[in-house]
């Protein structure tokens, strides 16, 4: 590995420390942007305009369905699995890409894990 491709991982390191920050401060921030645009919406009656940006609420519905339909949605899970070990199913698309994973220090099997003590 070259200096360049080290200084390009500790960049890439940087930006992924960065940009999860920036997503936990972001998610702590939602729950009050939802109410202060919520609150303009009903008192105005129009979204918040802001530098060129418009906030409109949107809503996520997730719904729980009958024990019959989660049953075939299991029995679908297990065929589609079936067919992919079988050959059966083509594969459509693959896509490469990185994970990067702390690497977590283990004690030696050569190290005692507490100290020895000689009394």
């Amino acid at each position: 590995m070259t200096k360049d491709d080290e200084v390009l991982l500790r960049r890439y390191l940087s930006l992924r420390a960065q940009l999860s920050e920036l997503e936990e401060e972001l998610e702590k921030l939602k729950p009050a942007v939802f109410d202060i645009v919520d609150e303009e919406k009903r008192t105005n009656g129009e979204p918040v305009v802001l530098d060129g940006f418009k906030f409109e609420l949107h809503y996520r519905r997730t719904y729980t369905h009958s024990a019959a339909v989660e049953a075939l949605k299991e029995q679908l899970s297990a065929l589609k699995k079936q067919e992919e070990q079988s050959g059966i199913a083509t594969l459509k698309s693959q896509t490469g890409f990185v994970r990067v994973v702390p690497i977590v220090a283990t004690s030696s099997p050569t190290e005692p894990t507490e100290p020895i003590h000689n009394d």
